[in-house]
């Protein structure tokens, strides 16, 4: 027998979860403008050389609104973002470093949607990253932390991914609606008239 919830072979998954699937209840969300996403690929130097470029980014005063990091030592791999007019300034860091200029990819525009609060509910995350899955909304990078729950996509996903947030959410009855932050992301970058 399948479990509650599960879906019938041939479904379309989007009409199933809106019959079946009671949006989850969160505590808002955050769409973030424009920003550029570096990529930093790991080596066995990787620890040493990220660390460098980091610390570059601070004398500069670039901010740092989205981090993920991972590693397996001695390899360390990262994932951040930058507003989108540092992008340059944080790419001009990275030169500075010969080694790692083959290390790095720069993804602009992107977005860093947050979730929040999540409290560690597994729930969320599973049904979140299910749901983008099905609908195949690429996401570039995840984060985590006790607040919230936050990933970045391509900017020309944006509205994809604020129709399946809609559907999959419920958010308090005075957070702001979701398509007046779009709007408001797409008149900053000259997308509407």
């Amino acid at each position: 027998m399948d479990a509650p919830g599960a879906q019938a072979p041939g479904c379309d998954p989007r009409l199933w979860r809106r019959v079946f699937v009671k949006p989850i209840p969160v505590g808002g969300l955050r769409i973030s403008p424009a920003l550029a996403q570096i990529n930093v690929a790991g080596g066995s130097d990787s620890g040493a050389l990220l660390a460098d470029y980091l610390h570059r980014l601070a004398q500069r005063h670039i901010n740092l609104p989205f981090l993920s990091l991972s590693s397996v030592e001695p390899t360390y791999a990262a994932a951040f973002c930058v507003t989108a007019n540092e992008g340059d300034r944080a790419r001009d860091a990275a030169m500075e470093l010969p080694r790692l200029v083959s290390r790095i990819t720069v993804l602009s525009p992107v977005t860093a949607v947050s979730v929040f609060p999540h409290h560690g509910r597994l729930r969320l995350l599973g049904h979140l990253l299910k749901i983008l899955h099905e609908e195949h909304v690429p996401l570039l990078a995840m984060g985590s932390s006790i607040s919230s729950f936050t990933f970045t996509l391509a900017q020309r996903s944006l509205e994809q991914t604020v129709d399946v947030l809609e559907q999959a959410l419920a958010l308090p009855e005075n957070h702001t609606p979701l398509r007046s932050q779009l709007q408001v992301i797409q008149v900053e970058q000259g997308e509407l008239e």
